[in-house]
């Protein structure tokens, strides 16, 4: 029983309590998980224009 709800998205009993609990964590994984991406992002298309002018 408790596999299933904590695998489940969005329990319905807990909607009230669970919503701003729930949405406080994902906040800031997502602004650090764009952050990253960004970076990684930037830095691979700096070394993707290196790589190209080395090539040509």
């Amino acid at each position: 029983m408790n596999q299933n709800t904590k695998f489940a998205p969005r329990p319905p009993a807990q909607d009230d309590e669970g919503m701003d609990q729930q949405r406080s964590v994902p906040i800031w994984r997502t602004r650090i998980a764009t952050v990253i991406m960004l970076a990684v992002a930037s830095w691979g298309l700096v070394i993707a224009a290196i790589v190209l002018f080395f090539i040509f």
